[in-house]
């Protein structure tokens, strides 16, 4: 709407958006994020307003993500690592969102804290894949081949995964 012109329409249905789903990543993205999600000087002009909705809205995941997200992106990567794990924390199932946050957490060399919280998941073998991805490369960063060699092999032999995901594992 907002590039067909209508931009107070624009924005009026994103703010129902969000009544509807605070965590909406989408929704969040249009309403506080700047048109080039690389300029880091208007994610961080930008990031008051979302902490100010992240805190009318502390149990809704979503918001908590796009806010780490921002902080990624500002290099707060202590604090972003916090809000991550407080998004977890509020949606322990979104498996999608517990990637996101390993990936995050091994791009810091963290990977200790991936297998401490790996080691809080009962049926590892039956999510995400990513999920998976992520324990294996924790293991291999820790240098504990056997684990990783049967991390990655696990997610090698799981039919119901993509060949190409397969293959590279």
């Amino acid at each position: 709407l907002s590039a067909a012109g209508k931009i107070e329409e624009g924005h009026a249905t994103v703010n129902r958006a969000l009544e509807a789903d605070p965590g909406d990543l989408s929704a969040l993205m249009f309403r506080f994020w700047p048109a080039d999600a690389n300029d880091i000087k208007k994610i961080h002009e930008a990031s008051p307003a979302l902490q100010a909705f992240a805190d009318a809205h502390p149990k809704v995941a979503g918001v908590w993500r796009s806010l780490g997200r921002a902080y990624i992106a500002m290099g707060r990567m202590d604090d972003a690592l916090e809000l991550f794990a407080r998004a977890v924390s509020l949606a322990p199932d979104d498996d999608e969102l517990r990637a996101e946050y390993w990936s995050e957490l091994g791009k810091q060399q963290k990977y200790a804290e991936i297998l401490a919280d790996a080691a809080r998941i009962t049926n590892m073998g039956k999510r995400n894949w990513q999920l998976r991805w992520n324990e294996a490369e924790a293991y291999s960063g820790l240098d504990k081949r056997v684990e990783a060699r049967a991390a990655f092999s696990a997610i090698n032999f799981d039919d119901s995964l993509h060949v190409d995901v397969r293959k590279r594992a």
